[in-house]
């Protein structure tokens, strides 16, 4: 099987919400290390017309407390902050519906889109 590389250019709105669906969630069994460190990576298929198809990524380390990247992050999931000792399966939110705001990344040349925030799909719209 032969693949041809391709690349699209795509510009994504860094000042506004985009909706998209939790897709996957990798390195929850400790696989998946960047720079040394264990990490998990979220995925998220967006779904309005112009970005349908696209993916979007949120890397995060392990670590999971209120001020953490990953800690925000499932608040903004949950809609609510985690009560002390809860616990949060990341996995149960496959295929739910939210909206993430992304930041630019360049990298060798290219930009890259990383989601920097994540919100329930029913959050007020700014």
């Amino acid at each position: 099987m032969t693949f041809t590389v391709t690349y699209q250019s795509l510009t994504l709105p860094t000042d506004q919400w985009l909706n998209g669906t939790l897709l996957a969630v990798d390195g929850t069994d400790g696989s998946l290390i960047y720079n040394g460190n264990l990490c998990l990576r979220l995925v998220f298929g967006l779904s309005a017309d112009e970005y349908a198809g696209r993916n979007v990524s949120a890397l995060t380390g392990h670590k999971f407390s209120p001020t953490s990247k990953l800690g925000r992050i499932v608040k903004g999931m949950l809609g609510r902050e985690p009560g002390e000792g809860e616990e949060v399966d990341l996995q149960s939110f496959i295929n739910q519906e939210f909206q993430v705001m992304v930041e630019p990344k360049a990298s060798n040349g290219r930009t890259f889109y990383n989601v920097a925030e994540v919100r329930a799909a029913d959050g007020d719209s700014e």
